[in-house]
């Protein structure tokens, strides 16, 4: 996924950003990442904010955990 992608899909989703650097989405609203390389894959689910600094996407979940996940 492009950077260009990625504002997109905050746009689409209606995301906010705060103070922090943080893209918040609406109160009740989350989503779920799926990611993969190599074959391998991974769902991220339940996230309700994202940070996107250096191709480095960090995504936070509703129980506070946080991904750090390579944007390319």
């Amino acid at each position: 996924m492009t950077e260009e992608m990625f504002r997109v899909v905050l746009e689409t989703a209606n995301a906010k950003s705060d103070k922090e650097g943080w893209s918040t989405l609406p109160e009740g609203r989350l989503m779920t990442l799926y990611v993969a390389h190599d074959g391998v894959q991974l769902s991220v689910a339940k996230v309700e904010a994202l940070r996107l600094a250096s191709g480095v996407l960090r995504a936070r979940t509703s129980k506070g955990d946080q991904f750090m996940l390579a944007l390319e």
